[in-house]
């Protein structure tokens, strides 16, 4: 927690832990915390719920459980929760909302972002619609849109990292390296040390041939992540191009005794060693 403060894994652990351990107050807390970045985590927002409960603060989390309904109202957790208040019949957006989630499990973008067109007219200016958008576009291979959707989003909540998180996916796709860069920055600066957003602003500081950056970046992640292969080979990259062809070969090699088959590594140690023809 202290090398990374906004680390989701750590921080839900540590909400989660403290509920189990009883401390219903601080594990509210630490749930509100995640959900100021990721508004529309919905194993979040049961936690919520759950900590307010045991609290006392039966109002405040029949309010956190049927916003869970309103969005998923197959939700087991919030369905158990709530007990005679939940909901006897899903709204027309609830409906809309499971057929999209069912059609999206059977494989079918297409399908679960029409189901969406079927939303009442206020819920199309909310968060959480346009998040979903967003992702089912990506999906879809509609780039462009996808990306209007996260950043509808994103401008919906402000201190959210979840859309801007979401928007690099299809920026990616688009080669949009520039765009990328930009919204990555826009993640770090709410989110001071996101592992995701560095990744990926390294990996978009590399595709803008801005080596000396992408390698400094990946340094830095690597010293946080020393198992993350993923970084040990953007900086082997970044180190090549920038001619430290020791400093790169050393990193393929690292690779290579962990993970044979790493067809990047292999890739650049061929390049900094190019392959001895056969003998005739």
């Amino acid at each position: 927690m202290k090398a990374d403060p906004g680390n989701y894994t750590a921080r839900s652990s540590l909400a989660y832990a403290l509920f189990m351990r009883r401390r219903y107050k601080e594990s509210q807390e630490a749930y509100e915390g995640i959900l100021r970045l990721y508004p529309c985590d919905l194993t979040m927002q049961s936690g919520l719920g759950w900590a307010l409960l045991w609290q006392g603060k039966r109002r405040e989390a029949v309010k956190t459980f049927r916003d869970i309904v309103d969005v998923a109202p197959a939700h087991e957790g919030a369905m158990k929760a709530l007990g005679k208040d939940a909901p006897a019949n899903p709204g027309v957006s609830a409906s809309a909302y499971q057929r999209s989630y069912q059609a999206e499990a059977e494989g079918n973008y297409g399908d679960a972002l029409k189901a969406l067109d079927d939303v009442a007219a206020e819920t199309k200016q909310t968060y959480t619609f346009n998040l979903r958008c967003g992702w089912l576009s990506y999906l879809s291979a509609q780039h462009d849109k996808a990306a209007t959707f996260y950043a509808a989003a994103a401008k919906l909540s402000p201190t959210a990292v979840q859309p801007l998180l979401g928007k690099m996916l299809p920026e990616a796709m688009m080669g949009k390296w520039d765009d990328m860069a930009k919204t990555a920055d826009a993640v770090l600066r709410i989110d001071l040390r996101n592992c995701t957003a560095r990744g990926k602003l390294a990996y978009a500081c590399y595709c803008l041939n801005r080596f000396q950056d992408s390698e400094r970046l990946y340094q830095d992640m690597v010293r946080e992540y020393p198992g993350d292969l993923s970084a040990h080979s953007g900086l082997g990259w970044s180190q090549l191009k920038l001619d430290k062809k020791a400093d790169a070969a050393r990193e393929f090699r690292n690779i290579l005794q962990v993970y044979p088959a790493h067809e990047f590594a292999s890739k650049g140690l061929e390049a900094i060693q190019p392959a001895k023809p056969a003998d005739r």
